[in-house]
């Protein structure tokens, strides 16, 4: 029977690209107050180099085609990673999950990433609350943490949990669902059309164990698996 649910945050509760549009915009008031530049120009390049696919090397471009030897990407990174995003929140069908789940079951947290970025997201979209539990596993630890079972261990034993009691939500096959297979955890995963996981394929590793296209579907596949 399950008692415990752990929900992965990225892509899987709230849009990522939230974030990332509030990081930009974070890092274009920097410039345009530093260097006297339309903020809007500067965001405009971030915006448009990422809608076109550019990842991890965005603020290399941009200080590039602004011109700016003097500033580092490293600070850039910097102010992106600490910013408060004002402006993300849940998918909707995120917001009615939590509420639903959490009269019945235990939830948990788990999400990669740096610390104060993380945190930072969980404050904004005010979800503490549904969980009884939160674990943020740091790239600066280990960058597959998920991958592992170190932190559905981690997890389980604040939760006071069994892996045969426990589901897990995510959308990534990547990073999300080898460390939750191994132990024996029912795995679920979130395919949202256009998101940036929509298309990732999977293998017997990393394969979950159940695709669904609302997080309200989790409910009914919990229901089918205690019978």
């Amino acid at each position: 029977m399950i008692t415990t649910i752990f929900f992965d945050l990225d892509g899987t509760l709230y849009p990522e690209e939230e974030f990332v549009i509030s990081g930009f915009f974070a890092v274009s008031e920097y410039i345009s107050k530093k260097y006297k530049i339309s903020r809007g120009k500067v965001f405009g390049i971030l915006a448009d180099d990422f809608k076109k696919g550019l990842r991890k090397k965005n603020f290399n471009v941009l200080l590039k085609k602004l011109g700016l030897k003097k500033e580092t990407v490293e600070k850039l990174i910097k102010i992106y990673r600490s910013h408060y995003p004002k402006e993300i929140s849940l998918y909707p069908d995120a917001s009615k999950t939590l509420k639903a789940l959490n009269e019945n079951f235990k939830l948990g947290l788990i999400t990669n990433g740096y610390k104060n970025s993380q945190a930072n997201k969980i404050s904004s979209l005010k979800i503490k609350k549904y969980f009884k539990a939160i674990f943020i596993a740091t790239e600066f630890e280990d960058d597959n943490w998920k991958k592992s079972v170190v932190s559905f261990n981690i997890l389980l034993k604040k939760l006071k949990s069994k892996p045969e009691e426990t589901a897990y939500v995510g959308d990534n096959p990547k990073r999300d669902f080898m460390g939750a297979k191994k132990m024996g955890i029912l795995s679920i995963r979130i395919k949202r059309k256009g998101g940036d996981c929509f298309n990732i394929l999977s293998g017997k590793k990393n394969k979950a164990d159940y695709n669904i296209s609302s997080l309200q579907s989790v409910e009914k596949i919990i229901k089918k698996n205690e019978k």
